[in-house]
């Protein structure tokens, strides 16, 4: 079985759930039976198609080797861990998905759509980032080990040479049985495999050296070669075991035929790897947490975040079960010493206007300390239940408790007041150098202007000493369709 994200999300979604819906003519490529496993194609199409991003879907697909059919266990089973990774530390719900099962002959495949939002924040969800394969292939290893499936990391099953991707026309032609004209590519690969096959090549050294008899060797890498054949334009790049570094003739096994499409379930059980399975298993549970915390902080809500980092966003209620409401109506003198911005908000209501008719002057005197309650003026408390803030308090020297709130209130004024004109003050700065800067940029727009017109005049007087009719010829006749 292998996984593998396709880069198609740059096509119209519509068309990608009529591709997996389709069931072709069979002699054409077509399908025997196709199956809904996961979601709505329709809600999908309806999410996708509105989504603002570049990339609006990501498709994916499982497919097994011909002749292995998973059962309805197994798919629930593998779509199951597949949600656990793309989804890891978030709730399904909150994603768009669909499933379809592709049944031809003895072939099966799964195709996956996600939708690339997260339907509660609004943001761009992307299941498969840039290096995916660290997160899919322990899903990949661990169900080919449990079921023993065929694995494309089997390097039994590796192919000596890989043939890329053909263009489409040639494609057309090969399903047809047409005549093609052989590949360059090919016809080098080719080249290579005989030689190893008729031990005249030991190790990649050695392939390269006779390469370089046909052509310019532009790149060795770790897994592939490049070539420039003479008269090309363009390298060519050969990849495959043939081609590795660590390629010895004496190991090479020849290409082997595709796996059998009979094999037996003793064949299968003996594939099977309990210990592989654990090992893949661990290396999943650690991509799905690697996942899961960056997926948490990334597409976590902002209240939510705004909770997690300060707390709870309600006020904190009084601790005072009998806590009193301050009476409006009562004397100046009976009000209550403030105590927190809540009781502070009333206050302003009955002082009204008369707090913000003072002097301008007010703000920069000295604010009066307010008196300190002492143990004459405080009630013994009685009971551990009594408000732990008084409700009237009145000043050993007679003096009410409304002159302290008028100067606090007076206060608060004048700092607001200084804070405004220090905003004020910084944003006329910064008009006015965005003015000056203006300025030079007319400045040096103007002097370009002239320069031009300096120029078009003097190719005027130019055109006037050669030919001293021209000066009465319009300007489209004197330069032609240029403008003067």
């Amino acid at each position: 079985m292998m996984l593998k994200f396709l880069n198609q999300g740059g096509t119209q979604p519509r068309l990608a759930v009529k591709y997996c819906k389709a069931v072709l003519d069979p002699a054409h490529g077509g399908r025997d039976a196709v199956v809904v496993l996961r979601g709505s194609p329709k809600e999908f199409v309806r999410v996708a198609e509105t989504l603002p991003f570049r990339e609006r879907y990501k498709s994916a697909v499982i497919a097994w080797a011909p002749g292995e059919v998973p059962t309805s266990e197994q798919l629930d089973e593998l779509l199951k861990d597949f949600q656990e990774v793309s989804f890891a530390g978030l709730s399904p719900d909150r994603f768009c998905w669909c499933v379809f099962l592709h049944q031809k002959g003895n072939r099966t495949d799964v195709h996956l759509l996600v939708a690339t939002v997260d339907l509660e924040t609004g943001k761009h969800f992307n299941p498969a980032p840039p290096g995916w394969m660290k997160s899919y292939d322990p899903l990949r290893d661990m169900h080919n080990y449990r079921h023993g499936w065929s694995s494309p990391a089997d390097p039994r099953l590796a192919r000596a040479v890989q043939p890329g991707s053909r263009p489409r026309w040639v494609a057309a032609k090969l399903r047809e049985a047409l005549a093609v004209e052989p590949d360059t590519k090919q016809v080098l690969q080719d080249f290579v495999l005989d030689l190893v096959l008729r031990k005249k090549v030991r190790t990649r050294t050695d392939i390269v050296a006779v390469l370089a008899q046909h052509g310019e060797i532009t790149r060795t890498g770790k897994n592939s070669l490049s070539i420039k054949p003479e008269n090309f334009s363009k390298s060519i790049r050969l990849r495959g075991t043939l081609f590795q570094r660590d390629f010895d003739a004496l190991t090479f096994q020849p290409p082997k035929p595709k796996p059998k499409a009979d094999r037996t379930d003793a064949e299968r059980e003996a594939d099977k790897n309990p210990a592989a399975e654990a090992a893949a298993k661990i290396r999943l549970d650690a991509a799905i947490h690697r996942r899961a915390e960056v997926n948490r902080q990334r597409y976590q809500p902002k209240k939510r975040r705004a909770q997690t980092a300060d707390g709870p966003l309600t006020p904190p209620v009084h601790p005072s079960p009998d806590r009193q409401v301050m009476d409006l109506s009562a004397d100046p003198a009976d009000m209550v010493r403030v105590q927190s911005l809540a009781d502070l908000v009333p206050v302003l209501k009955h002082i009204g206007d008369s707090a913000f008719s003072q002097p301008d002057d007010l703000a920069t005197k000295e604010l009066p300390v307010p008196a300190l309650s002492t143990s004459e003026n405080r009630k013994p408390q009685t009971s551990p239940t009594s408000a732990p803030y008084p409700t009237q308090q009145k000043a050993k020297d007679g003096q009410t408790t409304g002159t302290d709130l008028q100067g606090i209130v007076t206060g608060f004024i004048g700092r607001l007041r200084a804070e405004l004109e220090a905003i004020s003050a910084a944003f006329a700065r910064r008009v006015r150098a965005r003015l000056a800067d203006l300025a030079v940029e007319m400045e040096r727009f103007g002097n370009q202007l002239a320069r031009k017109r300096a120029a078009h005049a003097a190719r005027d007087q130019l055109a006037r000493a050669q030919d001293p009719a021209a000066g009465t010829k319009p300007a489209v006749e004197r330069f032609g369709n240029r403008a003067p």
